[in-house]
């Protein structure tokens, strides 16, 4: 065999499964059709350490980011990579989303994540220009430098004797008994792997469609959203990232600082077909009409539009990881539906991937 191991996609997801897997000295490959890691989802999103709020007590979000926020600020301050521990507050408008937001409070505490309750008078204490009923306080959520974080994991893997190969795209792949084969687009040759990660996000989905063998009704419906972005001009209002109560495909259009100390909203939620970053013209007024039921002052402040990014989501509205006990298909993993928090959980993923899946294959 060509490899022991090969990974599609070089996002966050797939650069820390193979740091994890070189670092045991296991023959590692990651193939990206970009020019670059993380071109699409990774270096698209908040850029938000998340600590593990929103999601039920059995889902993997919840298990992954309660355990990923841990050794993501460990790495961090092992590589000094940039990074805020800031935290945030989720905001609640009025005594109906009040009640709401203690209902949050009591899954986080269900789960084991602490959150601080303020009222009124204790939120404007901390952000005073703050217009909000309450709030709860998360003391783990932070910022960091993404593009440095997985610019570290890629020469984590270059260190430990794996590759990185850009610029290429798997067309087809082939599973046999005891490997699986796989062709390069670009160079129109096949080779062979022990086991093969599919973890290319946005294509998750289309490329498990070229998996010979793979029944399709194994692989799960997969929608897009499109989130825009927008940019304040001028000074930042808030210390702390500030979000209001989550939607089912989305954790609102909250505030959030960079390591610029620039302020930034968004994401908005929009269900798309195609992929495209193009924001539209019209979106600033949704923006404003959202972002001063907690913050007034945004109609007298300027928002100008910055990026956008897409995630996607599946009917469970929780991580997909499929193996063998799901598809029958030896030495196979399919990530879908990686959304966040998936960057707060890549860690997290990567030592579950090995522990659980890699290192057993590898004892058969």
């Amino acid at each position: 065999m060509d490899f022991e191991v090969t990974i599609i996609g070089a996002g966050v997801i797939g650069l820390s499964i193979a740091k994890a897997l070189s670092k045991k000295k296991i023959n590692t490959v990651v193939i990206e059709k970009n020019h670059s890691f993380g071109e699409e989802t990774s270096s698209r999103n908040s850029g938000v350490i998340h600590a593990g709020i929103y999601y039920p007590k059995s889902s993997k979000k919840s298990a992954f980011c309660k355990q990923g926020n841990k050794l993501l600020y460990k790495y961090l301050k092992e590589r000094k990579i940039d990074f805020l521990n800031c935290g945030k507050l989720i905001v609640a408008s009025n005594e109906q989303e009040n009640d709401l937001l203690l209902k949050l409070k009591k899954n986080a505490q269900d789960i084991g994540t602490d959150l601080i309750y303020l009222n009124k008078k204790e939120t404007a204490k901390i952000e005073p220009q703050l217009n909000v009923y309450s709030s709860l306080l998360s003391s783990t959520t932070g910022i960091l430098d993404i593009h440095n974080f997985m610019f570290n994991l890629e020469t984590d893997i270059i260190n430990n004797q794996g590759l990185v190969i850009y610029n290429s795209e798997v067309s087809k792949i082939i599973p046999n008994q005891d490997k699986i084969k796989f062709i390069l687009k670009n160079v129109n040759k096949t080779y062979s792997t022990r086991i093969l990660i599919n973890s290319s996000g946005l294509n998750s989905h289309k490329l498990a469609k070229k998996i010979t063998s793979l029944d399709p009704k194994i692989i799960p419906k997969i929608k897009y959203i499109k989130g825009d972005y927008f940019k304040l001009v001028g000074s930042s209002p808030f210390k702390k990232l500030i979000y209001p109560l989550p939607s089912r495909n989305s954790l609102g259009i909250h505030s959030t600082i960079n390591l610029n100390n620039e302020t930034i909203f968004g994401p908005d939620e929009e269900l798309i077909d195609k992929i495209t970053y193009k924001i539209k013209s019209n979106k600033k007024k949704k923006f404003v009409d959202n972002i001063k039921k907690y913050w007034p002052e945004i109609e007298k402040r300027e928002i100008q539009p910055d990026y956008s990014g897409i995630r996607t989501t599946s009917i469970t509205n929780d991580f997909i990881i499929q193996s063998k006990k799901d598809h029958k298909i030896n030495g196979l993993i399919n990530f879908f539906g990686i959304n966040s928090p998936g960057l707060t959980s890549s860690l997290a993923i990567s030592d579950y991937i090995y522990t659980n899946i890699v290192n057993k294959r590898f004892i058969e």
